[in-house]
């Protein structure tokens, strides 16, 4: 029986913050250093965590990654809807609550196009899944406007969302279509380099290994949103069926480990539940 819609938006959050504290371990790592210090990550690791490594070695805690997205979901559920200058007053107070959660330093002055913003971008799609796309933009821009205006952060997030919506809308893993799902998202998106990014995905043999799709999107840490939501969609569109295994293969890839699993979580959840 599919998933009702209440248990895949529980999915979608829960999924983030498994992905998010499985890579927060190896965060940074390459997927070579991971294969040789530990092997497989299958399960969460206890090690110190990427930008607050003075704390010493953590386990089974989610990064900022999570509490970013908690903040904006916070912020919804208050308004009973998107107010912008309340999401930014919400992921400070998230941030202020005293547990370090490895935030990066600061915002950039010209708008970050890192993937900050795609990462907690999944309660603006469960929020807004019935709005048009125009309205889903405008939605996902105000809720990261405090930290990411440049265009392709946002297109990130944009596309991410878009990405939660259309696995929502999929009545169940039978009928997923992987090739229409890429196909609506390079049309989605609103930046040539994100849609060629979804363009290099759609041409892609489907049993390259996940390492050389890395590599080929760009930097194996994946700090951009073009670099990072790319690297979650193949996952999820080559491994859709396992969603565990979804994870263990995002986290597995390294660079920005947290962030693609949690990319992953988001998606996985919102098809499976």
């Amino acid at each position: 029986m599919a998933a009702t819609l209440s248990d895949r938006c529980i999915g979608c959050l829960l999924c983030h913050m498994i992905g998010d504290q499985l890579g927060a371990g190896v965060e940074g790592f390459s997927a070579a250093r991971i294969k040789r210090e530990i092997g497989m990550v299958r399960d969460d690791i206890k090690a110190p965590h990427m930008g607050i490594p003075e704390l010493g070695p953590r386990i089974h805690m989610y990064t900022d990654d999570t509490n970013a997205m908690l903040a904006l979901a916070n912020s919804l559920v208050v308004n009973e809807g998107l107010k912008a200058k309340h999401a930014a007053q919400s992921y400070a107070q998230f941030w202020s609550t005293g547990v370090k959660r490895g935030y990066p330093d600061s915002a950039q002055a010209n708008g970050s196009f890192a993937n900050g913003g795609a990462m907690r971008i999944a309660p603006v799609a469960l929020a807004f899944r019935d709005a048009s796309d125009e309205e889903l933009y405008e939605a996902v821009r105000m809720s990261i406007i405090s930290s990411h205006v440049h265009p392709e952060g946002i297109d990130g997030a944009f596309v991410l969302a878009k990405a939660i919506i259309l696995a929502l809308r999929c009545e169940s893993i039978d009928t997923f279509d992987t090739s229409g799902y890429l196909n609506t998202l390079q049309s989605t998106a609103r930046t040539t380099s994100m849609q060629n990014q979804i363009k290099k995905l759609i041409k892609f043999y489907m049993d390259q290994a996940d390492i050389d799709i890395v590599r080929a999107l760009g930097n194996t840490f994946q700090l951009k949103a073009i670099e990072a939501v790319p690297c979650a969609l193949w996952v999820v569109c080559t491994g859709y069926r396992e969603p565990e295994e979804c994870l263990v293969r995002g986290v597995n890839m390294g660079g920005d480990a947290d962030t693609v699993a949690a990319m992953i979580g988001d998606m996985v959840g919102a098809l499976h539940g």
